[in-house]
């Protein structure tokens, strides 16, 4: 008689995150695909944990055991707010809530962005139309500096109630915003990211006093003595303009890649 064939359990290739590198940004699907099938709970080099299978995710979002607000660790923690504008913001912030204060909130702000986004009601077309129209045909366009990014600035100034010649900074803030939800390297980072804070902070302010009432930061202006705080209406405005600037450039961009790299689409 055979003996039992006993086989060593194949060890899978461990996968590699690195979310700076030019291989990730050229292609992160492969990447995506190899840490659903070979680590779909993944703690990277940096301390981060990632969920990267919809089952996993779903659950995780719905486990009250976690939580969106700082860590007590973390420089955004609310024990930091009277010495970190960073850590002042990111605690008004719904994104960084957990219910019933997420909910109190998400309510007024998704109203006045509803009604607001209906009022002002952009022309996106025309603004695509004349950027388009605008760019060079002697030589190659970076889709999303060139068309991508300043359409979604344009569009957020038109939606927001904002000037346009407020767009190219606006692009600025946003990214600038977005570093509340990356890990920060070193303070003079920090620092230097707080100044700009502080700079968009200001700006949003004045115009959250000044915006038409048909547009999103109207709408919210309106919600101010009610159910928001002023300091709340403003720090989230940073947040929906930040999204609305950084999330359409980036769909635009990858729609596009996806259109072009997929045959017969």
């Amino acid at each position: 008689m055979f003996g039992r064939l006993r086989l060593k359990p194949r060890r899978r290739a461990a996968v590699t995150l690195d979310l700076k590198s030019d291989a990730f940004h050229d292609n992160p699907y492969s990447i995506y695909a190899a840490l659903r099938e070979r680590a779909s709970v993944h703690r990277s080099d940096d301390g981060f944990w990632f969920l990267s299978r919809y089952e996993d995710v779903r659950q995780a979002l719905g486990d009250a055991r976690f939580s969106n607000r700082p860590a007590p660790f973390a420089v955004l923690h609310s024990l930091n707010r009277d010495r970190r504008i960073a850590a002042d913001i990111a605690n008004r912030l719904i994104a960084f809530m957990d219910a019933p204060d997420h909910t109190a909130l998400r309510g007024p702000i998704a109203k006045a962005f509803r009604l607001g986004a209906a009022a002002a009601d952009p022309d996106v077309a025309a603004l695509a139309h004349d950027l388009l129209a605008g760019c060079p045909t002697d030589r190659t366009i970076d889709l999303v500096s060139d068309f991508s990014e300043p359409l979604a600035a344009q569009a957020t100034c038109r939606l927001f109630g904002f000037d346009d010649a407020d767009a190219v900074r606006l692009v600025a803030w946003a990214y600038d915003f977005f570093t509340l939800f990356h890990a920060v390297p070193d303070v003079a980072t920090l620092d230097a990211l707080e100044v700009r804070l502080r700079a968009f902070r200001e700006h949003v302010t004045r115009r959250l006093a000044l915006a038409p009432s048909a547009s999103v930061t109207g709408m919210l202006a309106a919600e101010v003595g009610g159910r928001l705080t002023e300091g709340e209406a403003v720090d989230n405005l940073m947040l929906l303009i930040a999204d609305a600037i950084g999330n359409v450039q980036a769909a635009l961009a990858t729609t596009a890649h996806l259109i072009l790299s997929t045959p017969g689409v």
